[in-house]
């Protein structure tokens, strides 16, 4: 399963919504979606640091507050890890 960190903001809401929705809309929910806003303006990476450190599923993956997702995001990068251990096991070519 994966886990989405995204850093964003407090004036990146609108961008952060329509990020919300291409999350909203994959046919593979992740497991969890962490978002930080860094009200202090630390940077990103503090904040991304914060939130990589709550996942417990086997892959994180980083979604920028302006990122948009094709619906089948997830459930594509699930294929692509199911193929690529059937090749490192030699099922497969």
């Amino acid at each position: 399963m994966i886990s989405v960190i995204t850093a964003t903001l407090p004036d990146r809401g609108r961008l952060l919504a329509e990020c919300a929705a291409t999350i909203a809309s994959q046919t593979l929910q992740p497991a969890a979606w962490y978002v930080g806003v860094d009200h202090e303006r630390n940077g990103p990476a503090a904040i991304l640091n914060g939130l990589a450190a709550k996942v417990d599923t086997p892959w994180l993956f980083r979604l920028d507050d302006d990122d948009l997702l094709e619906p089948d995001h997830f459930e594509t990068l699930r294929s692509e890890e199911h193929t690529s251990e059937l090749q490192s096991r030699g099922l497969i070519s």
